[in-house]
């Protein structure tokens, strides 16, 4: 009989030890020194944060579940972020260097896959996909922005950045929000606010700017065109929006009142366009919009 490279006897102690292994990580599961740690962990990582975690449970055979993590600036007494439940798995192609994470939050679901190289100071995050999100339930965690918006929010993307400065990254993707309505600041073309069927965005970040490169808009109003800039997306009060773009209002919209016809004749005896140019300005929390 030829020799094997290992015998029964091994292969079973071997696999008694990983069944011993799993069986004490499943009962024994350090779980709140874990949470503890995971909690001061992610506050050093994104800096001058406060990291909230309920519960942490372990899955057989490498997964570990986090339950209601809320994300959000010390003493502030506001949540920014809050999930429901994130799950980390290690990808058994790459293990130890990539890791599947699924969440669930704003009555949606988020998955990516994260990729930390041996040896490099950075990660990138591949395959970015959140879908089914509640706009209004992002956005009240964010006091500041006082406006409403509803809909359902879609996204795609990658990101990749250093670990010492995780959010001066680069990256890009796609945003779509669905079936919604936008509460405006200032009045355009007689109304405060748009319902619209879809709002699509292609852009890029990186030094700390947002590039709309592609934008677009489909309301019941009008259509709307644009591309811009926006410096310092994470702050609502700091953002600064340098974004143009032209509106297209519709048919039905146009001949609802005669004071939309006589505004829309001036506009366009002025610039000599079937369509309405205009420029946003200012901050997220306090924009200015200027037309013609």
């Amino acid at each position: 009989m030829p020799k094997t490279l290992i015998s029964w006897r091994s292969f079973l102690y071997l696999l008694y030890a990983l069944v011993l292994t799993v069986i004490l990580l499943y009962v024994r599961f350090p779980k709140e020194k874990f949470r503890s740690f995971c909690e001061y962990r992610f506050e050093q990582f994104l800096g001058d944060t406060q990291c909230r975690i309920s519960k942490i449970n372990y899955m057989f055979p490498l997964t570990v579940v986090f339950e209601n993590v809320k994300i959000g600036s010390p003493g502030a007494g506001q949540d920014r972020v809050q999930m429901d439940r994130l799950q980390l798995s290690p990808r058994l192609k790459s293990l130890f260097t990539a890791w599947t994470i699924v969440g669930e939050l704003y009555s949606g679901t988020l998955e990516a896959i994260v990729i930390v190289p041996s040896g490099d100071d950075f990660f990138d995050v591949k395959k970015i996909h959140g879908k089914g999100m509640d706009v209004s339930k992002v956005l009240s965690d964010l006091p500041s922005f006082a406006r409403e918006i509803t809909g359902v929010l879609t996204f795609t993307g990658k990101y990749k950045a250093e670990f010492n400065h995780p959010l001066a990254g680069f990256g890009s993707g796609r945003v779509r929000v669905d079936n919604g309505m936008l509460h405006l600041q200032e009045t355009v073309l007689t109304v405060d606010s748009v319902d619209f069927q879809v709002i699509r965005i292609d852009g890029e970040y990186g030094d700390n700017t947002l590039r709309l490169l592609d934008g677009n808009m489909e309301s019941k109003q009008f259509d709307a065109e644009f591309t811009g800039i926006l410096q310092s997306p994470f702050s609502v009060t700091d953002g600064r929006l340098d974004v143009t773009g032209s509106l297209a209002p519709r048919e039905k919209f146009i001949q609802k009142s005669p004071k939309i016809k006589k505004l829309l004749r001036k506009l366009r005896q002025n610039t000599g366009e079937s369509t309405v140019s205009f420029k946003l300005g200012g901050t997220l929390y306090k924009p200015t919009l200027r037309l013609p």
